[in-house]
């Protein structure tokens, strides 16, 4: 459910939105709506996908929200 305003023009404060896990990076797209969980503290968290950086981490392409 979305508590906030912060994507106000895709989703409204109440909305319930419907999440499927991708097996790939590659099916994120730039303007892709991402749903996660913030590791820092659980909650889970929806951006809109601006850009994709390179995760050094797992060198692999990954999807970094506004």
């Amino acid at each position: 459910m979305v508590t906030s305003q912060s994507m106000v023009g895709a989703f409204d404060q109440g909305d319930c939105i419907i999440v499927r896990k991708v097996n790939s990076s590659n099916e994120i797209k730039v303007g892709t709506d991402i749903s996660f969980i913030r590791k820092s503290d659980g909650e889970a968290v929806t951006h809109l996908a601006s850009l994709k950086l390179l995760d050094p981490a797992s060198r692999s392409i990954s999807p970094q929200p506004v």
